[in-house]
């Protein structure tokens, strides 16, 4: 079986217990007491979960347990962890039951090697990741490890937002919500749409959140367009998402597509559908995919190899987040 190595660059930010919209400052300076910076707090409350495992995902933000089995769920352990400057690296294993029985040996272990029975256990891999900070600024950069395709962050930040929870209980202090969005490059960003197949337009109107659970649409509209139609639109996204417009530009584009008719009607939101080698998704300005993975090689990569492929992919991209970044 072949494999592939890489890594997945995401931008992060936090935000002050369930507070949604406001970002909460990575570094806050004080006069009479030292400064609060997330890199020590993060560092701080992650140091006593250093391999525990585990199982599935934590519990919601208010507390109640998920209803998971929980002998069938993916585990996570974090491994590692250190603080270095303006950055923190560590690794975590991640792997969920995989329905196995029993692992025999490799020839090269000999004919006294014994084969396992794993039908209890869930094979696991090693990912590495790092989060650089910025200085000064409020959104900081995420690698994490990629393998043939693999990439559990959200496990990373779901319970690294959990360990936070935790710390905070008994506490008189706040807890804070670890937020990371995939962040690709614009050549990637327009590999990926070009190599895609358009199955369908959406545009809404009337598009709000009633609450922080449910969003209302006053209608929508879903087209599956002619051959024509669909390069249209497939060029109308490349031209919207490459100028870093909106997702009601693109709804206005689309509706032009299909006709006066629709063009005339006051759109505030719009996406296509594209059949991707990742899968289906839904794509614009907003909705860019969590998949572009940037290779390194076929073998996996010793440490330096990979910190140094990553810290010169997050100075290229550090351009694109609002914030100064010290990478030495």
């Amino acid at each position: 079986m072949s494999m592939s190595y890489g890594y997945r660059m995401y931008t992060f930010e936090i935000f002050k217990e369930r507070a949604w919209k406001q970002q909460h400052p990575l570094h806050v300076e004080h006069e009479d007491k030292p400064d609060w910076r997330y890199i020590d707090y993060l560092n701080r409350i992650s140091a006593s979960h250093v391999e525990q495992s585990a199982h599935g995902f934590p519990p919601r933000m208010d507390g109640t347990s998920r209803d998971q089995d929980i002998d069938n769920v993916p585990v996570f352990q974090l491994l590692s962890l250190s603080q270095n400057g303006d950055a923190i690296r560590g690794s975590f294993r991640h792997g969920r039951p995989s329905g196995h029985s029993i692992a025999l040996p490799k020839k090269s272990l000999g004919p006294d090697a014994k084969p396992i029975d794993i039908s209890d256990y869930s094979p696991t891999r090693e990912y590495r990741f790092a989060f650089q900070f910025p200085d000064p600024g409020n959104t900081g950069l995420l690698s994490v490890e990629a393998v043939s395709g693999a990439c559990p962050s959200r496990y990373l930040v779901q319970w690294a937002r959990w360990w936070s929870q935790s710390y905070a209980e008994g506490r008189d202090e706040p807890w804070y919500n670890l937020k990371a969005f995939a962040l690709g490059d614009a050549i990637q960003v327009q590999q990926f749409i070009e190599r895609g197949q358009v199955i369908e337009v959406v545009l809404i109107a009337g598009a709000k959140k009633a609450s922080r659970m449910r969003r209302t649409e006053e209608f929508r509209i879903t087209s599956t367009l002619d051959v024509q139609g669909k390069s249209k639109a497939l060029r109308d996204l490349k031209k919207v998402v490459a100028a870093n417009k909106t997702d009601e530009d693109l709804a206005e584009e689309l509706a032009k597509v299909l006709g006066r008719n629709v063009e005339e009607i006051d759109l505030d939101d719009g996406y296509v559908v594209l059949d991707t080698e990742y899968g289906r998704h839904h794509v614009s300005p907003s909705r860019i995919p969590d998949v572009f993975t940037y290779p390194i090689a076929s073998e996996r990569p010793d440490d330096d190899e990979f910190y140094r492929e990553v810290k010169q992919r997050a100075r290229k991209m550090s351009t694109e987040v609002d914030g100064s970044f010290n990478f030495s």
